[in-house]
């Protein structure tokens, strides 16, 4: 199943029989992909849900006593919903455990990192560009009390570049979840390796390629069941990402299968003028490997199918031959006919969903690039 297939059909013919819409939860995903979908829980569900997240966080050092603080935009309650009773968690938060609050991100850095220092979160989540942008915002040897003891990225791609500024600007471990609004927590970040963690007692995850199950190191699509899906079923779900497979059990000793990495929407591809499909995770690396001391931030676009962009915001004015470099290997890796340019700008805007997107393709000539599989750029989906 996809999403366009749910979109397509009748709410009765979502919900397993029997299900009041009107008592259960709703919630709209954030629609990142141009496809935003209503998905509906039960009560337990949500409570399940959240006792996966737990245990990850849990993994990444998480407390009883600590305060966790998420960044994410303030959601409005679906009309006609059920309401999300949360009495047994106010009575615990009540008493000094697992207390948690959400802030809206959607101020300005230096306003945002100014009320978490207020906070003095034990535990900081978010998307990692926006956790990226608080840790900038600080100059060289500046001090406020923000300094949690963990931070934890979802939501977006959580790059090399934002980990390792997140890790320096706020002094924290930085950990990476895998999930989506439609079936919660699905892998986490093992605190011991470069690998993640898949919940194997909440979901099935298949990674598919070439219409057979992957290889320990091969890389294919997503295809996810949750188990605990008592009011929506998600049954073999396209989510629309690339994966490559790891060691089942972790070779931590901790008895879940793996994933040594998650690579990207299926669609991350551009069309080239040449006939070539170039993923944006090929661009990716050229960024670290020129800019790794100077680009903050940056966005790859393909504005028409001959031309790609390369949006940067710089941390310190470059050398003009490293961006010219840069630029040189843009227009090789992308093939005659092509043209690359880079672009220096102030700030990198949000989509319409308020989060950032590392790529974009404008262009629409061309194969379908969703019909082809390979490596992908990073991803990591909503904390839920």
């Amino acid at each position: 199943t996809s999403k366009r297939d749910l979109q397509r059909s009748d709410r009765r013919d979502v919900l397993a029989r029997g299900m009041d819409a009107s008592r259960l939860l709703a919630q709209r995903t954030s629609g990142t992909t141009g496809e935003p979908l209503m998905v509906y829980r039960t009560w337990l569900e949500e409570r399940l849900n959240t006792a996966v997240r737990l245990r990850a966080f849990g993994d990444f050092g998480l407390r009883a006593r600590d305060l966790r603080v998420r960044l994410n935009a303030e959601l409005s309650r679906v009309p006609g919903a059920g309401r999300n009773w949360e009495g047994p968690q106010r009575l615990l938060r009540s008493l000094g455990f697992y207390r948690k609050m959400v802030v809206d991100y959607r101020v300005a850095p230096a306003q945002l990192r100014e009320r978490l220092a207020a906070l003095r979160p034990d535990v900081l989540s978010g998307a990692g560009s926006t956790l990226a942008e608080v840790a900038r915002v600080r100059g060289p040897g500046g001090r406020d009390a923000l300094a949690p003891r963990v931070v934890v990225c979802a939501g977006e791609v959580l790059t090399p570049l934002d980990r390792r500024q997140i890790s320096e600007g706020l002094g924290a471990r930085v950990f990476d979840l895998y999930g989506s609004h439609e079936l919660g927590l699905t892998a986490w970040e093992c605190p011991a390796g470069s690998c993640l963690h898949v919940a194997d007692d909440a979901v099935i995850l298949e990674i598919v390629k070439d219409g057979r199950p992957a290889e320990p190191g091969e890389t294919g699509e997503v295809l996810a069941t949750r188990l605990h899906t008592l009011a929506m079923p998600f049954i073999r779900y396209r989510l629309g990402d690339l994966a490559t497979r790891g060691d089942t059990p972790c070779p931590c000793g901790a008895p879940f299968s793996t994933l040594l990495a998650v690579d990207g929407r299926v669609g991350q591809y551009f069309s080239m003028p040449d006939g070539r499909l170039v993923h944006a995770r090929e661009l990716m690396g050229l960024v670290y490997r020129h800019g790794a001391d100077w680009v903050a931030q940056f966005q790859v676009t393909q504005e028409t199918r001959a031309r790609v962009v390369l949006r940067v915001v710089p941390l310190t004015p470059p050398p003009a031959e490293r961006l010219a470099a840069l630029a040189d290997d843009m227009r090789a890796t992308l093939g005659a006919g092509s043209e690359a340019a880079v672009v220096l700008v102030d700030e990198i805007p949000l989509d319409a969903s308020g989060k950032f997107r590392l790529s974009q393709a404008l262009a629409t000539s061309g194969p379908d690039p969703g019909a082809h599989q390979g490596v992908g750029a990073g991803r990591t989906a909503p904390l839920g």
